[in-house]
């Protein structure tokens, strides 16, 4: 008895397992009757291996969409932080941005503070102060040119007016680090959204959209030469707009303790 060969269709002998015309090794007649079909016998093992492997891959996945959001939502609240070093540095058109416009509005209604009058007025007196010290600074430098004039003394160490020493201070810049952050879970946010809303007069339904705990390192000075303190608070998000509350109030800016600031504004940052 004969069967013919898997490759070239000569037939071999009953028995051979290698064709002499072309040199094909053979398979048997099972697989002959599905050629170039691969049988595969899954046992316990491979059964159990691949279960394993499906659920490693779904728990990768599941750990890189949490990255992905959580560094996501990392650059997101840092935003407040960013405009909030401006304001500390001297751009006061941002101060606005440092709260919600719910939160304008209600000091307009409540106690009839206008936030555009405000950064108008601090403004102005800026300009007042630069102008103060540029005029004293013009009035040091003639005063030094007529006492070398003079010939009064060999030579005139600069004279450091008031105005100077201001315009070294205000070069000190301010600047942050994130030391840890923590993202409120679905029941913190709900109850932050709920009391921020309350505190807001706002009819939104869904008013704070995401919210974090974020520890900072606000630095005064340079790299070499600086002060740092500490701060713990909560960094929230309202439409596009991310805001900072530290000890339950809206941050203003360094030394603005005139703008008015809702006292029963509740700390509801633990």
């Amino acid at each position: 008895m004969s069967k013919k060969c898997v490759h070239c269709g000569r037939e071999i002998p009953d028995g051979e397992t290698l064709c002499k015309e072309c040199g094909t090794f053979q398979t048997s007649e099972e697989e002959n009757a599905a050629p170039g079909r691969l049988k595969v016998k899954f046992t316990p093992i491979k059964v159990f291996s691949i279960i394993i492997f499906l659920i490693a891959a779904a728990a990768l996945t599941w750990l890189i969409s949490s990255l992905n959001v959580e560094i996501k939502d990392a650059g997101g609240f840092t935003k407040s932080m960013k405009i909030q070093m401006t304001v500390y540095n001297g751009n006061l058109s941002n101060i606005k941005r440092l709260a919600p416009n719910e939160y304008w509005n209600l000091l307009r209604e409540e106690t009839e503070f206008d936030i555009d009058d405000y950064i108008a007025e601090l403004k102005a007196e800026e300009k007042r102060k630069r102008e103060e010290a540029e005029a004293e600074k013009r009035a040091a430098e003639k005063r030094a040119a007529e006492e070398a004039s003079t010939d009064a003394v060999e030579s005139v160490e600069p004279v450091e007016s008031e105005s100077d020493a201001e315009e070294t201070e205000k070069e000190a810049s301010y600047r942050y680090e994130v030391i840890s952050s923590e993202q409120f879970n679905k029941k913190e946010l709900r109850f932050f959204n709920k009391e921020m809303k309350k505190m807001l007069n706002s009819d939104a339904n869904k008013l704070v959209t995401d919210a974090y705990r974020v520890k900072y390192r606000i630095c005064l000075g340079d790299k070499e030469d600086f002060t740092a303190e500490e701060w713990n608070v909560v960094s929230f998000r309202i439409r596009e707009g991310w805001y900072i509350l530290k000890d339950g109030k809206f941050l203003i800016a360094p030394g603005a303790e005139d703008i008015v600031i809702r006292p029963e504004f509740p700390n509801i940052i633990n």
